[in-house]
């Protein structure tokens, strides 16, 4: 027995070493020894600051201010990450393919004396300087110096093609920088008025001009469009407050204002006048510059209040029903639960019949008012004095909604009884709920 323990022990053992030698430490050598054959021996994430020298060109300073990165000259100005990750990536992967030595007096050869761009890495104390010469024979790769060598080294071109870029190309595009998921108040300001989102929970609600529940898609599309436009042309860089009225932002044609929850600062862009064709003038207010944006961000902005209302007529998930009740005159329609699944109750002919929810549930919660009333309907609403179809539902928390459907004037209305909110729908969807009947909601039997 003792003698299998010790075997146990010694296997254990065995198994550790091979583990934290073989495996564990050689992914630490193979770390180590491809960080000793870069070009800087320099992480991504060990990077504090990037300075792009074009020949001609001011210096571009890119920086890390509390872990973002930032342009820091020639101009203050929020980055394009993707553009600045992408370049600290590649210089950390820029690997020495060749080391050539005893090469003075041939620097015009490679490209050196007048380098097509240089590069400065800091990375906590270390500063590293790389000139970037002419590509060699391949296409692929690219003669480079660093400052104080003799030396000349060869690495791939990605270093260089990410490197070598405009200050525009290093600016962000986004018009104004937001998390949409955490947004919790939207304003928009427009000629007609103010419009006021709140999210509560996972539920927008329209607040002004009318209470309502909001179209979680309309609220979706215009963030969205704020969130993923794109500045076409960065006009004025530090704007005055006095040069606003030629750019129609001293009086702006609309306002988007977006408050993140538990923040009290707002995030704003404002829309001004025509700049070209199809550009106007915009300006994020926690910045000066002015530049334009294509004017079809504003389509979301001129919707009329009722594009932001919630059409959808029955909010009831399958999963919480227990009883659907659908009276039409004399005829009465009704479903219960049963166990996982449901069960016709009424008319007495197809009692204990099963169904499926896709023959009763889908054809009412796919219902949508085409187009909703200002105002609640009263109760004793005479055009509801005698409804064509009622629906009543009940949830297994054993709350209970009703509906009604009526025509009136020619026109097919719907109205939830519990708030009145009321509207119009089509009359392909009242025809649907007419038509239902109890023989056609039966599961066929194999």
């Amino acid at each position: 027995m003792k003698k299998i323990v010790l075997l146990l022990i010694v296997f254990a053992g065995l198994g550790a070493f091979v583990y934290f030698y073989e495996i564990k430490g050689g992914e630490e050598r193979q770390a180590a020894q491809e960080l000793e054959e870069s070009l800087l021996r320099v992480t991504d994430e060990e990077i504090d600051a990037l300075i792009v020298q074009r020949p001609g060109a001011e210096p571009i300073e890119l920086r890390r201010v509390e872990d973002l990165w930032q342009i820091t000259a020639p101009i203050q100005a929020e980055v394009d990450r993707f553009v600045v990750d992408a370049l600290a990536r590649d210089v950390a992967n820029a690997r020495r393919l060749r080391t050539l030595e005893d090469v003075s007096g041939q620097m015009a050869d490679f490209g050196l004396e007048e380098p097509r761009l240089t590069l400065t890495m800091q990375a906590g104390d270390r500063t590293e300087t790389v000139k970037v010469g002419a590509q060699d024979y391949t296409g692929n790769q690219m003669y480079v110096q660093l400052e104080g060598s003799d030396e000349v080294l060869i690495t791939n071109r990605n270093f260089f093609t990410s490197a070598d870029k405009e200050l525009k190309e290093w600016r962000s595009k986004s018009v104004l920088e937001f998390d949409q998921d955490a947004a919790q108040v939207v304003e928009v300001v427009r000629p007609e008025g103010l419009l006021r989102l709140e999210r509560e929970g996972e539920q927008w609600k329209l607040v002004q001009p009318v209470q309502d529940l909001a179209d979680e898609s309309a609220v979706s599309s215009l963030l969205s469009t704020v969130r993923y436009a794109r500045v076409v042309e960065f006009v004025e860089e530090e704007a005055a407050p006095e040069s606003y009225p030629k750019y129609g932002l001293d009086r702006p044609r609309f306002e988007l204002r977006v408050k993140a929850a538990g923040r009290d600062e707002w995030r704003t862009l404002q829309l001004g006048g025509n700049h070209k064709k199809d550009e106007l003038y915009a300006r994020d207010t926690a910045r000066r510059t002015v530049f334009s944006v294509r004017d079809t961000i504003v389509d979301n902005f001129e919707k009329d209040v009722g594009s932001f209302r919630d059409k959808k007529i029955v909010k009831v998930r399958q999963d919480e029903l227990d009883r659907f009740l659908l009276t039409k005159g004399d005829q009465v329609v009704e479903v219960r639960r049963e166990g996982d699944g449901f069960v016709i109750a009424q008319p007495e002919s197809e009692k204990g019949a099963a169904t499926a929810p896709y023959r009763f549930w889908y054809p009412t919660t796919d219902i949508k008012f085409e187009e909703l009333e200002a105002r609640p309907s009263p109760e004793g609403d005479p055009r509801f004095q005698d409804p064509a179809v009622r629906l009543e539902l009940t949830t297994r928390a054993g709350e209970t909604r009703v509906y009604e459907f009526a025509e009136h004037e020619g026109a097919q209305l719907a109205r939830k009884l519990e708030d009145g909110r009321t509207g119009r729908i089509s009359l392909a969807d009242f025809n649907k709920l007419k038509g239902l009947e109890a023989a056609s909601l039966k599961t066929p039997t194999p």
